[in-house]
């Protein structure tokens, strides 16, 4: 198990608790890779919750806390990456 916190979109820390899953391998942004803790958690878009894999990283000190990537967004999604908050939060 592990333990971690995110913020929702009104600050607001919530403190979460899941099984730890096999770790990732990540590429890092300079070389090499880096293993990372992955949890499954549940992560609402527009009106869908999905239940995906995430790996924990510290991005506190980056723009955005958490990143969806090609196996999420897959076929269930259209990006249009020139845009911004396209979906509003209809999950509950």
């Amino acid at each position: 198990w592990v333990e971690f916190s995110i913020r929702d979109r009104s600050a607001k820390k919530h403190v979460l608790r899941r099984p730890l899953m096999p770790m990732g391998r990540t590429k890092k942004k300079t070389m090499g890779f880096q293993d990372r803790p992955v949890v499954k958690i549940e992560i609402c878009v527009g009106k869908q919750k999905r239940l995906t894999q995430v790996n924990l990283a510290g991005r506190g000190h980056f723009k955005y806390p958490l990143l969806l990537g090609r196996d999420f967004l897959g076929r269930h999604y259209l990006v249009a990456p020139a845009s911004k908050y396209l979906q509003p939060l209809l999950c509950h």
